[in-house]
């Protein structure tokens, strides 16, 4: 199947317009009054500029709202004074084995043998989105198809590439393709909007889809072998209208999570049919997950990572935090400017937009780094980590750094 005849197909299927709105900053509610005026006032500054919006489906869906190289939020005063005790990290050249010349690139999923990626180009707020298919044997792109003006939610699983279209139900929200050739092979109708967010866990495909009534959400678990819906939550609510919509979702084997950037982690879990809704909550929490940035699913537990460089680990079958990190141990001067979270290949990976740290999940710290190199990002937020199977991607403005984990010591 050549190029143009991919592009033909997908140009028929034109790509969800994203339900996720422009990062904003936000603050930890305890500092609400004090804080109010410097938050409506990032608010303002980040609408003037036009920020776009990627949806960038991790492990789980999850929708994150990075700008477009450069800005990304403002950090929040830390939980704890800075320690200022910082053990140097040793660095490992050798573990970026591939620069991609594909700029711009919101989402990243992967097999054993391939790459798919979505990646935007052009001046913020109009850019041109493409699908692009790369082989790990070579890190050569194989394949472009173009997405049009605005970028797709994709997932990998089954044997199986999903992209969601911008139809509702009588159309078909996700499109089936085979990640061989990149053909369509099969269209999804579900019973509601059109869709923003797919994932792949559990051996189930999840969608997060517009209801056909209102602005918010609903949540599909189907079937991928028949496409059949085999569990439906929602809707989640939309507490403020247009003025507050969810900023980052993840789904894990029977639940799915959400978070509101001012009133925090909240998570549906199946039981039994039954949909049991439950908030995130932990005193010894070192700051409110009200905070949250950033919701990522693997591992087997979901990752919350928020604006004062905090992590927790939470339970996905009971809201539970089982453990939280503190910038203390991988930012103890707190100046890096910690911006990007990825979780997989047995680690914690963190970017402040020139360096990729692994930092050890028993401890908190770092066990060894890569820098990206000069022009890659220059310490300010590019676009989110994403990890795959053997592989660590970090997405620049020019390139795609393809890192493996087995040259950086876990």
């Amino acid at each position: 199947m050549t190029d143009t005849d991919t592009e033909q197909r997908l140009r028929e299927l034109p790509v969800a317009d994203m339900a996720a709105q422009a990062a904003r900053q936000h603050i930890d509610t305890g500092r609400a009054w004090r804080e109010l005026g410097l938050m409506r006032s990032r608010r303002t500054t980040n609408r003037r500029r036009g920020l776009a919006v990627a949806v960038a489906v991790t492990a789980g869906i999850a929708i994150v709202v990075p700008t477009l190289w450069g800005g990304g939020p403002s950090k929040i005063q830390p939980s704890t004074a800075p320690s200022g005790k910082a053990a140097p990290v040793r660095m490992y050249p050798g573990a970026i084995v591939a620069r991609i010349p594909l700029g711009g690139v919101i989402r990243v999923v992967a097999d054993a043998r391939q790459a798919w990626a979505i990646r935007g180009s052009g001046q913020l707020g109009a850019a041109n989105y493409q699908l692009a298919r790369i082989d790990l044997r070579t890190d050569r792109v194989t394949l472009r198809s173009d997405l049009g003006k605005q970028p797709a939610s994709i997932a990998l699983g089954g044997g199986v590439l999903w992209l969601t279209t911008s139809f509702g139900q009588a159309r078909g929200q996700v499109a089936r393709l085979n990640p061989v050739t990149g053909r369509v092979v099969a269209t999804l109708h579900l019973p509601a909007g059109h869709c923003t967010g797919l994932a792949y866990a559990g051996g189930q495909l999840w969608a997060a889809c517009e209801t056909s009534t209102a602005k918010a959400l609903e949540f599909f678990q189907i079937d991928p072998a028949t496409g059949r819906v085999t569990w439906r939550a929602g809707p989640a609510p939309n507490l403020f209208g247009d003025y507050e919509q969810i900023g980052s979702m993840a789904a894990a084997p029977g639940s799915i999570w959400y978070a509101y950037p001012t009133t925090g982690v909240r998570g549906l879990i199946d039981q039994g049919g039954r949909v049991r809704s439950v908030t995130v909550h932990d005193p010894a929490y070192p700051v409110s997950f009200a905070s949250t940035r950033q919701l990522v699913y693997n591992e087997g537990a979901i990752w919350a990572f928020t604006n004062d460089e905090s992590i927790a680990r939470i339970d996905p079958a009971t809201g539970r935090v089982t453990h939280f990190y503190t910038y203390r141990t991988y930012d103890p001067h707190y100046h890096d400017w910690i911006a990007a979270l990825a979780v997989g290949n047995g680690s914690l990976w963190l970017s402040d937009g020139s360096r990729v740290l692994r930092v050890a999940m028993a401890t908190g710290r770092p066990t060894g780094g890569v820098r990206s190199g000069p022009g890659v990002c220059a310490r300010v937020l590019c676009l989110p980590l994403y990890s795959t199977p053997g592989a660590i991607w970090m997405p620049g403005p020019r390139q795609l750094i393809r890192i493996d984990p087995s040259r950086i010591p876990g």
